[in-house]
């Protein structure tokens, strides 16, 4: 991976971001909100507890992901205490970048946004898709949106852009970037 820093213009003025290049396929996916029971009954997910999504979620990331895969998580991955970030951690396999979501604690030490390339295609990712800086032209990952605005903030809205990892929308389950280079791209 190489990386470096990259100036952009945000509502509060302009800031590095840290971008890198991937050399690896990564999944991407947000929006998990382990341990959020409300959760199930706001985005109509198909679990009838805690427990059984939060051992679906765990499941279904450790059946695609390996040891040595690179996942990057945009956002709200569990809702509790910073201590019980290495319980979820302990039971994900993989190596995760995360990035910061509006639920996530304010002590948890992740990137707010980053720019990666892959495959000659740069995305800035972030949380909140409203965090899109002013001078970026290219595609954003986000999350956050779920899937209560499915026009606006689907899988890949091409005319906007956006490629939203909420993971209702990508079957609860993390997703190669190759997978979503090939739709942005129409293959």
């Amino acid at each position: 991976m190489n990386e470096n820093l990259v100036s952009l213009t945000f509502k509060e003025g302009v800031r590095k971001v840290k971008e890198i290049e991937l050399n690896q396929d990564p999944f991407v996916i947000s929006d998990f909100h382990l341990n959020h029971k409300n959760i199930i009954l706001y985005s109509n997910r198909p679990f009838t507890s805690i427990e059984e999504m939060n051992n679906s979620l765990i499941q279904n990331w450790n059946n695609i992901v390996e040891e040595n895969d690179l996942v990057i998580f945009v956002g709200d991955l569990f809702l509790g205490h910073k201590k019980e970030l290495e319980k979820w951690l302990s039971l994900l396999k993989g190596k995760i970048i995360f990035i910061k979501g509006n639920h996530d604690s304010k002590s948890f030490n992740a990137l707010k946004e980053l720019i990666i390339t892959f495959r000659g295609q740069r995305f800035f990712v972030t949380h909140n898709p409203k965090n899109n800086p002013f001078d970026w032209q290219g595609w954003m990952i986000h999350g956050h949106c779920h899937n209560k605005n499915p026009e606006k903030y689907p899988l890949v809205n091409q005319i906007n852009k956006t490629i939203n990892v909420s993971c209702e929308l990508t079957n609860y389950t993390p997703m190669r970037l190759s997978t979503i280079l090939k739709q942005i791209k129409n293959e």
